[in-house]
């Protein structure tokens, strides 16, 4: 079940914020809304069976283009975290410690999946290369 945490950031309060954290707010929260609204094209390309087989052609076309754009978007996203917060020792100290254990459980997931290298970075760096 996920949950939903509402935070209400004024423009002062956010002015307020040390300039690495009121970044890295921002940008992944931008991170964020693209990878989103890419799930939800997926999503929304796909949603029912066509009748002309044609157009299943094309739907399916179209999914796999965003899709090779939603797997870059993903690689951008961990690449941002890995460098604006992992890399960053302040902030990493700061933040690691007030995780719950899910939290911090899934950075180690994440931390071993793309430390042994990632099938999503693979096919980004094989597509990309290809294109």
């Amino acid at each position: 079940m996920t949950e939903i945490h509402r935070v209400n950031l004024t423009k002062s309060k956010l002015a307020a914020m040390p300039e690495a954290e009121r970044s890295l707010l921002l940008l992944l929260g931008h991170a964020n809304n693209e990878i989103n609204v890419l799930s939800k094209l997926i999503l929304m390309a796909r949603k029912d069976e066509p009748e002309i087989k044609l157009i299943d052609h094309v739907e399916a076309g179209q999914v796999f283009v965003i899709m090779r754009v939603l797997i870059g978007k993903l690689h951008e996203a961990w690449l941002l975290f890995n460098r604006r917060f992992q890399a960053d020792h302040s902030l990493r100290g700061k933040y690691l410690p007030k995780l719950s254990a899910q939290a911090a459980t899934a950075i180690a997931e994440l931390n071993q999946h793309f430390g042994r290298g990632s099938p999503l970075t693979a096919i980004r760096n094989a597509v990309g290369s290809a294109g």
